[in-house]
């Protein structure tokens, strides 16, 4: 009687491995791009919504406070902030008048900081001229809203001196840093190139009056 010999195959051959390995970098080059846009739309969304959270609440807060005065840098009257520190995020946490995060708020005349007008910050401000981060937006360890980027702090950007306020939100972008000059107006902003670039920096503006 004749027999058979019949084998069993428990491993891939060097070529069918080579095929799977193949197979597997294709198709890591096809996710990792996707994963990473996928990343950088999710961040840039995030962001966006932090933005127009801190506009309206700076809005809020203006409403409040416009009639208050702060120190002109003479130190009279004594407050906690000066004018050119009105917008600073770290006011919508701490009156900028005591300082603290008291309400001050005169329920008849409707003036005065009903704070505060966000929930909670999410870091500290931090100092770093490489990247554009200087005193103009607070001092070190300020609260701080963070982007979705690169847990960069948000600004506030504001041009002039007088009403009304071209005030703008600006986060870094990507790259971390801040391409969009705090002295340009906004509606002078064009796309990297122009006379007055943005760079990477997304932003929301509005007029305070």
């Amino acid at each position: 009687m004749t027999q058979y010999c019949r084998t069993s195959r428990n491993a891939l051959t060097l070529v069918e491995m080579l095929v799977v390995l193949a197979i597997l970098a294709g198709l890591a080059g096809v996710m990792v791009p996707i994963f990473t846009n996928t990343r950088s739309d999710s961040a840039e969304r995030t962001t966006k919504a932090s933005l127009v959270a801190i506009r309206d609440a700076l809005t809020h807060q203006w409403v409040d406070t416009k009639y208050v005065p702060l120190d002109d840098g003479t130190g009279t009257p004594a407050t906690a902030a000066e004018q050119t520190e009105r917008f600073q995020i770290r006011w919508l946490f701490d009156s900028p008048v005591s300082g603290m995060s008291n309400s001050d708020f005169d329920p008849d005349t409707r003036i005065g900081w009903n704070g505060p007008y966000l929930a909670s910050f999410t870091g500290r401000y931090s100092l770093d001229s490489a990247s554009n981060f200087d005193a103009t937006y607070g001092a070190a360890n300020d609260p701080a809203i963070l982007d979705s980027f690169t847990a960069s702090p948000i600004v506030v950007q504001v041009v002039g001196t007088t009403s009304p306020c071209d005030v703008r939100i600006v986060a870094a972008g990507a790259d971390g840093e801040l391409d969009i000059s705090p002295a340009a107006a906004t509606a002078d902003l064009v796309p990297e190139g122009g006379s007055e670039p943005v760079g990477d920096d997304i932003y929301v503006s509005t007029v305070l009056r």
